[in-house]
């Protein structure tokens, strides 16, 4: 994401960094792809995929944004300050694939979809303990204004094959909720309301946050959700370059937890390997505060 580069692809399957704790890939082989957000400490998946109806052909990169390019146009997909905004230089059908759920929560029974249309599209999830619907596990929304929706209203089942071949669940049932169609002159926009509790995981320039008083990086994310101090040092070095405090903090905060022990409470997984990275961006940090004086 830093800096702007072209990538061809064979097999029109392109993943799609969006920044903003936004994740996107357009024919996905594993269901840690999507369009997520962090809930508290917990990744929440909203959009499996955005179908677009051109072969694409060109991804190219730049911060906070991606351009497909296909043989009818260009599809441009960037960060805004509450979702998504989608562009396109010809009028295009791009569907809305949905997987609203915890990435951790397996559980198929009592999950509602409620599409309605009026001067903006309104999708309003709604997760139950069991198909009696009686009890109220959470719910989730996002609302799309664009020129124009279809909606669908279609279970689909689905099988990620990445996940499948290493052997781990892969198997869901997706939601097609609609198709919006998007003009030159009329670019949709996806609002994704995050409560006083949620965040995102924000681009180089403001990735960092606090996990319990400590200031932490998401590295490895969607993947690895929880914040691991082994990743997050050997990620560390664009952080040193460009927000050296924030590198300062994250140092000194994995030093006083050993060797680099999960965020989440009562985990004992430790890597031995972390001391000897904290020594080696300590020595960079040095380095960087030398020239920085």
């Amino acid at each position: 994401m830093m800096g702007e580069h072209t990538q061809k692809t064979e097999q029109n399957h392109p993943y799609l960094s969006l920044g903003t704790g936004y994740f996107l890939h357009a024919t996905n082989h594993t269901q840690y792809q999507g369009v997520f957000a962090r809930h508290d400490t917990t990744l929440f998946k909203y959009i499996d995929t955005l179908q677009i109806e051109s072969d694409i052909h060109t991804v190219e990169y730049r911060p906070g944004a991606v351009n497909l390019h296909t043989d009818d146009g260009k599809v441009t997909i960037e960060q805004s300050l509450s979702g998504l905004r989608v562009a396109a230089t010809t009028t295009t059908n791009i569907g809305i694939v949905l997987d609203m759920r915890y990435i951790h929560d397996y559980d198929t029974e009592g999950r509602i979809y409620d599409v309605s249309n009026d001067d903006t599209t309104t999708i309003t999830y709604t997760k139950y303990e069991s198909d009696r619907c009686e009890t109220q596990s959470y719910t989730a929304s996002l609302q799309i204004d664009t020129a124009s929706w279809t909606t669908t209203r279609d279970w689909q089942p689905k099988t990620y094959t990445y996940d499948e071949r290493r052997g781990i669940k892969s198997n869901f049932w997706v939601y097609h909720a609609g198709t919006m169609r998007i003009s030159p002159n009329r670019p949709a926009h996806i609002h994704i309301p995050l409560s006083q509790n949620d965040q995102t995981i924000p681009i180089i320039d403001d990735y960092g946050y606090e996990d319990n008083g400590h200031s932490r990086i998401a590295a490895g994310y969607p993947w690895f959700y929880q914040a691991w101090s082994r990743d997050e040092i050997i990620s560390l070095e664009p952080v040193i370059e460009h927000a050296p405090g924030l590198a300062s903090d994250i140092l000194v905060s994995a030093a006083r937890r050993g060797q680099g022990a999960q965020s989440v409470e009562g985990s004992s997984l430790a890597s031995a390997d972390t001391p000897g990275w904290i020594a080696k961006r300590s020595n960079q940090l040095g380095q960087r505060a030398d020239v920085l004086d």
